[in-house]
């Protein structure tokens, strides 16, 4: 039998409650859950307003309930987008408690995200800002210019399918600045196999359509099979425009979206890469690059989950009665020093 799951998050948000208001409650009309929604830090000037939103949802265990709450409350949101055409979005999640009616002693996941982990990586060097000044002599277009703009947007997105969308952008855009002029035959959608016209005793071709513009360029920047990497990325392209759930979508392809969005902005950069220099002016340019390569994309944050036991009032039970403990991070930095070959080493 499912148990009742209390969720406690921070919503970033554009929207918040009038002040003689201190909450608002929503209730889900098939009885799926509970929102509660009070003003966090909305006062003038703050540099990102918060709400504190719970919601209340029934799962078989604690650890199930984490996905259940933020799916519920991710609904919620968007609705509460579409009525009032603000931004809101989940921050945090901060706790969850067994909201079990009648229990004085509770079991409690406390949760504090230290996003600032990991430090910035020192790679701002005299060189790197040179690259940029030679990259600008290349005769860059409008266009290229807005494949450079979703290619920063992928890069900086805190989302996987948010970002899978924009360097999916990024390939479609190159592969119809540059894709053949050579035609194509279309192909038999089970064996691959090109298609013959009876009739004409033919195989009719064609310039290459938007798809087939991209394959050709996953077969000119991939070298480990291209042609199944195309599917699964035209399979997961398709899936995310049609609303699918992620978790499914990963299931059926026999990945997970992260690896997809990593190799998909590797062939994103590699792409824009050939793109440049060939538009350099008959200068070796490229000679003189020194850029940067990354093995993933996607953003992650570490997370500590603290297992609690918390204690309240077993007849009116109120999510300001239990106990928050704080949690935080010591950094320890390591020295570094020469080794044998006088290059740097951790200690």
């Amino acid at each position: 039998m499912d148990a009742s799951f209390l969720l406690d998050y921070e919503v970033e948000a554009h929207g918040c409650l009038p002040d003689k208001l201190n909450q608002v409650v929503s209730n889900h009309p098939c009885g799926h859950y509970q929102v509660f929604i009070a003003n966090l830090s909305t006062e003038p000037g703050v540099d990102r307003p918060l709400l504190a939103v719970q919601i209340i949802i029934n799962a078989p265990d604690i650890a199930t309930a984490k996905d259940v709450g933020k799916q519920a409350l991710s609904r919620h949101i968007d609705m509460l987008t579409f009525a009032t055409n603000l931004k809101f979005e989940i921050r945090k999640l901060v706790r969850i408690i067994d909201w079990t009616p009648g229990l004085r002693e509770r079991r409690c996941m406390q949760y504090q995200p230290f996003p600032g982990h990991e430090l910035p990586i020192p790679v701002l060097s005299s060189e790197v800002c040179k690259s940029v000044e030679v990259l600008e002599e290349a005769e860059i277009s409008d266009r290229m210019r807005r494949v450079l703009r979703w290619f920063a947007r992928g890069v900086r997105s805190p989302y996987p399918d948010d970002q899978f969308q924009y360097f999916w952008f990024v390939v479609e855009l190159l592969a119809q600045m540059e894709k053949s002029t050579d035609k194509v035959n279309d192909l038999c959608s089970k064996c691959r196999s090109p298609l013959h016209c009876e009739t004409c005793d033919e195989y009719p071709t064609h310039r290459p359509y938007p798809k087939q513009a991209i394959l050709g360029l996953f077969r000119q920047v991939i070298t480990d099979e291209p042609d199944a990497f195309f599917e699964k990325t035209n399979r997961m392209r398709n899936c995310l425009l049609h609303g699918d759930d992620i978790k499914a979508i990963e299931v059926e392809l026999d990945t997970d979206i992260s690896s997809m969005v990593d190799k998909l902005g590797n062939v994103a950069w590699v792409a824009i890469y050939r793109s440049l220099v060939k538009s350099f002016k008959g200068k070796p340019s490229q000679e003189r690059l020194a850029l940067i390569q990354t093995n993933t994309y996607t953003h992650r944050t570490m997370t500590i989950a603290a297992d609690l036991m918390v204690y309240g009032d077993a007849d009116h039970s109120k999510l300001a009665q239990f106990a928050k403990p704080e949690i935080s991070m010591v950094y320890n930095k390591r020295d570094r020093k020469p080794d044998k070959d006088g290059a740097d080493s951790s200690s």
